[in-house]
C-alpha cells in the first residue's frame, strides 16, 4: 500500500514538473550568460565526459591497477 502511495506522489511532482517546463509562461526571458570561467569548466567537462564515453578503456586500466593495489 506504501509503495502505491509513494508512486502517487512521485506521479504528482513529475507531471506538475513537466507542467511547469513546457506548458507555464517564462519568469524570465532574457538569454542566460554565463562568464568566461564558468563556460570554459563546462566546455572541459563536456570533452572528457565524451571522450570517456567513446574511449573508456584508459579510465577502465586505471580503475583495475587502482582495484588490484588495494586487494
Amino acid at each position: 500500500m506504501f509503495a502505491v502511495l509513494a508512486s502517487l506522489v512521485a506521479a504528482f511532482y513529475y507531471i506538475r514538473l513537466i507542467k511547469v517546463m513546457y506548458f507555464d509562461a517564462p519568469a524570465q526571458t532574457a538569454p542566460i550568460e554565463a562568464p568566461l570561467e564558468v563556460r570554459a569548466v563546462l566546455s572541459v567537462n563536456g570533452a572528457l565526459v565524451l571522450a570517456l564515453g567513446l574511449l573508456p578503456g584508459g579510465l577502465m586500466t586505471l580503475c583495475v591497477q587502482a582495484v588490484r593495489a588495494v586487494f
